[in-house]
């Protein structure tokens, strides 16, 4: 990918599979998601709190899974939003408030769909609301960050590594058909 193929729309031969966009998306947010949990923790930690290695991995996992699930929601989300757009015009900070937005609101749907779905019942009040801001602080940095790195990966990566991708693909569409 040149520097100049940031500025160009996408084009059908150019555009990753939904699905494999919003599966990379998922990975994306669920590591970051999960890394800054962790990270958190420890920190809090170092400033005194109880709280043991296994307990901040065993949060990290979970707030990977829920990351994973809201980078995939967002994927979808921002699919229809932003169909057409050239990557250089997104601007990231708009995109991470939009993705802090759309996570505030998901992740508390989805805490309560399961809850129901468990039998335990809705989701209280108060657990909303702090799920609510976890989600905007999260989404917004997860859905600004991937945006960034995106058009930074546009900018630099060279031309032939775009080429070696695109090829290995064809490769690989023509082995899935033998």
């Amino acid at each position: 990918m040149t520097p100049t193929d940031v500025t160009r729309p996408l084009t059908a031969e150019r555009r990753p599979s939904g699905l494999r966009a919003a599966v990379g998306n998922a990975l994306t947010w669920g590591v970051a998601w999960g890394g800054a949990a962790f990270a958190v923790l420890m920190a809090v930690k170092v400033f005194g709190a109880d709280v043991s290695w296994q307990e901040g991995l065993g949060l990290a996992g979970r707030f990977a899974v829920i990351g994973a699930v809201s980078g995939m929601a967002f994927s979808a989300v921002i699919r229809r939003s932003y169909r057409g757009r050239r990557l250089a015009d997104i601007s990231c900070w708009r995109f991470g408030l939009r993705g802090g937005m759309a996570t505030a609101l998901f992740i508390p749907c989805f805490l309560s769909v399961m809850r129901l779905l468990g039998g335990e019942g809705i989701l209280p009040l108060e657990f909303w609301l702090s799920n609510m801001t976890v989600g905007a602080v999260f989404g917004s940095i997860a859905a600004g960050g991937t945006v960034k790195v995106a058009q930074l990966a546009g900018r630099v990566l060279p031309r032939g590594s775009r080429d070696h991708l695109d090829a290995a693909e064809a490769n690989d569409r023509l082995a899935s058909q033998e």
